[in-house]
């Protein structure tokens, strides 16, 4: 039931506007709603991708050994952006969904942007489908 919510919020979202939606976040208090539900979608994926980039086991909030994931990039990227498929502009997947973040660990260890692939109807099980397209990082040069 949860994974058609999401789906019909996705569809939803996506119909409002043109094929791309970029959302900013506006502070921990005043983030847009949108950009706190894909990365609530999200978060198991995305963790599971800075794990496996830094190899590392423990990537959570909070936890003083762990790398902490800090949403957006400090030069006003926006956090979330989502594209859709359409005529003319066919992608790998229905949406293509990319997530700004900046992982951190006794300091920032990079920008990095997370590219996911998301199929919101999976044939074999009626669920939505998250494949990691594409992991950038781009290291922070220490001065």
């Amino acid at each position: 039931m949860k994974k058609y919510l999401c789906v019909g919020l996705i569809v939803g979202m996506l119909a409002l506007g043109n094929s791309t939606f970029t959302a900013n976040a506006k502070g921990s208090k005043g983030k847009e709603p949108s950009n706190n539900f894909m990365l609530s979608l999200l978060s198991k994926d995305i963790q599971l991708a800075v794990s496996n980039y830094y190899k590392e086991e423990n990537v959570s909030v909070g936890s003083p050994d762990s790398i902490f994931i800090k949403y957006g990039h400090d030069d006003n990227k926006g956090v979330v952006e989502i594209f859709q498929s359409e005529k003319g502009h066919e992608l790998p997947n229905s949406y293509v969904v990319k997530v700004n973040i900046t992982p951190q660990k006794k300091g920032m260890l990079g920008r990095d942007t997370i590219t996911f692939g998301i199929e919101p109807e999976n044939q074999q099980d009626k669920g939505i489908e998250i494949n990691m397209l594409d992991y950038k990082h781009i290291a922070i040069s220490k001065k």
